[in-house]
């Protein structure tokens, strides 16, 4: 019936609310943009990111529960200058540290008001940091718990990591 039968496991095990255009209480867009992340994320890191669970909310109602996602995004709005008036845009914040199982803990926004459409490069920047600088077989969560909200925030914002001091 035309469905992929070889689909990245990342696609099951990440979830998205119903979002906007139809749950009253979400400010942001969730399902296409949860499927955006994902495709750019696939052709960045191919099979490498299998078992990843990304978790996408719309609102703090949190119906996708992003507070124990590997990475959970809640919708929210930024205010943005432009010609002398201040325009309200789609953001989110990033949770990290949060996950299931023996090490269940809730996470917490490292990340605040990333716009809509820089949202998948900065899931990227901190995939990329776990992928390539993680110890053996360390969790996702363990990962970002070993930095600073400092480091983590740097490193998905391109920037370079602060100095331990």
């Amino acid at each position: 019936i035309g469905f992929p039968l070889e689909a990245n496991r990342i696609r099951a095990s990440s979830i998205a609310c119903t979002g906007q255009p139809l749950c009253n209480y979400a400010v942001a867009e969730t399902k296409t943009k949860l499927a955006q992340i994902i495709e750019h994320l696939e052709a960045t890191f191919g099979r490498q990111i299998e078992g990843l669970q990304i978790a996408l909310d719309g609102c703090p109602h949190a119906c996708a529960h992003h507070w124990v996602g590997d990475i959970g995004l809640q919708g929210t709005t930024l205010r943005q200058r432009g010609d002398g008036a201040q325009e309200k845009i789609e953001a989110y914040e990033i949770y990290l540290r949060g996950g299931l199982g023996r090490e269940a803990a809730i996470g917490r926004p490292i990340l605040r008001r990333v716009p809509s459409d820089q949202v998948h490069r900065y899931v990227e920047r901190l995939i990329r940091a776990y992928l390539t600088d993680r110890r053996g077989d360390e969790s996702i969560q363990s990962f970002f718990s070993r930095h600073t909200d400092e480091a983590l925030i740097a490193i998905a914002q391109g920037e370079p990591m602060p100095s331990a001091g």
